[in-house]
C-alpha cells in the first residue's frame, strides 16, 4: 500500500514515525551526530517514504500541520522546498509512540461510545425508576383504599 492509498491520520502517523524512526536511530556520522541528530530534508522523506511525485502538495501540506498547528516537528530551514530539513520534538515522539494520530482517534471513537452507552444506561435506569415509584405509587393507593 502506498502513501496515497493511506488514510488521512495514517499518513500523519507515517511521517512522524519516520522522523522519530530518524531521531532514534544513529544514522549520522559520529562528528555530527549530537548537533544534528534527527533531521531530515524534505527530498529524504520523499524518498524514503516511496511518495509520488502527485503527492508531494500532500506532504507539504502534512509537514505544514504538523509543525504549524500541532507542533510535533519544528523547519530548521530551507524555506518548506525539497531541502527542507525538519526535527521532530519531543513531544511528538512522545505522541507517536503513545499511538499516534490512529490511536488518538480511536481512543476519541471509544469514548463516544462510551458516553453513548452510559446516556442510555441511565436513560433506561431513570425509566425503571419512574415505573418502580408508579408501582409504589399504585400500592399504596391500593391499600389506602382497598383494606
Amino acid at each position: 500500500m502506498g502513501f496515497k492509498d493511506l488514510s488521512t491520520n495514517k499518513k500523519l502517523d507515517a511521517v512522524l514515525e519516520n522522523l522519530n524512526d530518524w531521531h532514534t536511530k544513529d544514522r549520522q556520522p559520529h562528528a555530527i551526530k549530537y548537533k544534528y541528530r534527527g533531521i531530515r530534508d524534505k527530498y529524504e522523506l520523499i524518498t524514503e517514504m516511496g511518495i509520488e511525485t502527485e503527492d508531494v502538495y500532500e506532504l507539504d501540506l502534512i509537514l505544514e500541520y504538523l509543525s504549524e498547528v500541532e507542533h510535533y516537528i519544528v523547519l530548521l530551514g530551507g524555506d518548506k522546498g525539497a531541502y527542507a530539513t525538519y526535527r521532530i520534538l519531543y513531544e511528538g515522539r512522545v505522541f507517536i509512540e503513545n499511538g499516534g494520530y490512529v490511536g488518538r482517534a480511536t481512543d476519541e471513537s471509544w469514548t463516544r461510545w462510551g458516553g453513548r452507552i452510559q446516556t442510555l444506561i441511565l436513560t433506561i435506569g431513570t425509566g425503571l425508576a419512574g415505573i418502580g415509584g408508579i408501582g409504589i405509587l399504585l400500592i399504596e393507593i391500593h391499600r389506602h383504599y382497598c383494606h
